[in-house]
Parts: C-alpha cells; sequence; structure tokens
C-alpha cells in the first residue's frame, strides 16, 4: 500500500472508537468520519460559487473564471447512500472545475435512513433533468457529463441509462457497482477493512436499501442491468486497495461487452476515498487531472 494512504487509514483507525450498536448512532458516528475527510483535503483554490441554485433538491454550481457558457459535469457524491455532504467536496471539485474548464453541480441528495432507496437516486435523476431542461443559467446543456464516486458512481451510470440524456461521458470513480451482499468479488476478502469494510459496507446496505430485493435491483446494482449498450463512454477509477475493485472493474468489462467505449485506470497502492485527500496523498493531484483531462477531451 502507498506510504501516505496508510498513514491517513491509520490516523483515521486510531480516531475510530468502539461502532455503536444502535443503528441510528452508527449512522451518525459514520457521517461524522466521513465529514471528517474534510482536514486531508488541499486548501480550495478560487471559483466562483453559487450556493442554493433552485432545483428538484439543493445545488450548488462550480464555475471556473471562463466567459460564456461552461460545459457541465454533473456529480454525486459518495458516502454509501446515507452520508456525505460538500464539506469534504468542495476542495476537489474546485480544482476539478479550475483544470478542466468546465461548470461543476454539486447534488446535495437526501440520505438514508431517512430517506431509503430509491429516494436519493431519484433525486439525482431529478437533478440530472433539470439541468438538461435549461433551467441553471449559464451552462451548456448541449455538452454536458456525468459522474461520482462510491455509491455517487452508481447513481451517476443509472441516471445516465434511465433517463437517455445527451451526455458527453460518465466519469465513475471506485462505483459500488452490485449491492448485493453475497456477490463473491475477491478484493471484498482481501482488501477488507481497508477505507472500508465488511462491516460498514453491511450497515449501508442493510440502512440505504432494506430489503435483498431493492439490493438485486439493477437500479442499485448496475452490473445486473440487461442492456448497457446505449450508455454514453465511461471513464473508470479503480484503487489498488479497495474492496469494491473487482466489483467496479466487472462493470467495466461489461461495459465492454455492451460495445461501451471504456477507459480503465486501477490506481496503485490507493485506497477508496483518496479524490478527498489531496494534502496528505499525492496521486490525489494525478486524480483530479485525470478527470479533468477527461472532461476536456469529452
Amino acid at each position: 500500500m502507498d506510504r501516505q494512504a496508510r498513514q491517513v487509514l491509520d490516523e483515521i483507525a486510531g480516531e475510530a472508537g468502539a461502532p455503536p450498536d444502535d443503528l441510528l448512532a452508527w449512522t451518525r458516528q459514520h457521517r461524522a468520519t466521513i465529514d471528517s475527510l474534510s482536514r486531508f483535503a488541499m486548501p480550495p483554490e478560487p471559483v466562483t460559487v453559487v450556493s442554493n441554485v433552485t432545483g428538484p433538491v439543493p445545488l450548488r454550481v462550480y464555475r471556473p473564471a471562463v466567459e460564456g457558457l461552461l460545459p457541465v459535469f454533473i456529480y454525486f457524491h459518495g458516502g454509501g447512500g446515507m452520508a456525505g455532504s460538500i464539506e469534504t467536496y468542495d476542495s476537489p471539485l474546485r480544482a476539478i472545475a479550475n483544470r478542466s474548464g468546465w461548470a461543476i453541480v454539486y447534488v446535495d441528495y437526501r440520505l438514508a435512513p431517512e430517506h431509503p432507496f430509491p429516494a436519493p437516486l431519484e433525486d439525482c435523476i431529478a437533478a440530472l433533468r433539470h439541468v438538461a431542461a435549461g433551467r441553471i443559467p449559464g451552462l451548456d446543456t448541449w455538452c454536458m457529463a456525468i459522474g461520482g464516486d462510491g455509491i455517487g458512481g452508481t447513481f451517476a451510470t443509472t441516471a445516465a441509462r434511465e433517463t437517455g440524456a445527451g451526455l458527453r461521458c460518465q466519469i465513475l470513480l471506485y462505483p459500488h457497482a452490485d449491492f448485493r451482499a453475497d456477490a463473491d468479488y475477491p478484493s471484498r476478502r482481501t482488501e477488507e477493512g481497508r477505507a472500508t469494510g465488511r462491516n460498514s459496507l453491511a450497515l449501508e446496505r442493510e440502512t440505504f436499501a432494506p430489503d435483498a430485493s431493492s439490493r438485486a435491483n439493477p437500479r442499485l446494482s448496475p452490473i445486473l442491468a440487461v442492456d448497457l449498450a446505449h450508455l454514453p463512454p465511461a471513464h473508470i477509477i479503480t484503487c489498488e486497495h479497495d474492496p469494491l475493485r473487482d466489483e467496479a472493474e466487472a462493470y467495466a468489462a461489461r461495459l465492454r461487452e455492451a460495445g461501451v467505449h471504456v477507459t480503465h485506470t486501477r490506481y496503485p497502492g490507493m485506497i477508496h476515498g483518496f479524490l478527498q485527500m489531496g494534502a496528505r496523498i499525492d496521486a490525489t493531484a494525478r486524480l483530479i487531472e485525470e478527470v479533468a483531462s477527461a472532461l476536456r477531451t469529452a
């Protein structure tokens, strides 16, 4: 494992207490842990930020210093569908906006357990449709892309499949491609406990999608979708030391089999969530530039 990634994991583990038995208490602890990742982020770069944009759910728009209509990248955050907030994504999204020249729309969808599946996904789909309909001034709806990390990547690829929006590409960072608890992917065993683990993933699944039939729904487990042929080109990022690595790479293979153009990068030594760790992990700068480059060439 990368030395810097190991140091971050050790720091997080050293601060974590015993997981509470009560689900609501565990949810609060999980959200606090995810939000605390903001301390690993680079200082925020200057961009124009428009918060509380009117839409079906709260939206935030990041605009680099570029005149005129801007192409737009719609981003769904990770956190298992029950955690995640703008505080941990503000810095990397600013950097992506500046390096790509694209505006970025951050979607603050509702969270489980207050709002379990499919509510957060429906929020993401509604946000995509809102942007595509030209409801936000200054955005070029003829040049749109979609993306996200973790479960946000799941929402992104499902939204692309269900809406048929004219998207230039989908950028999926270590997506959760198969929500079934009994799906057999070796990385779920070999990378257990590295940034996320079996118990945490199980609680996320049970909280976000309480019944097994929902977890096997292709809307939540896109690897089970019958038809993937009409999806936009995919840029997929995986991490060597991520329990979700193998399902994300299996999804990339399924997209290729369906005729979708796929670019895949596996980051050696890296861990789930390193997009938000740019102040501590050097490889994050490479990741941000890769995302920005994928947008510039879309």
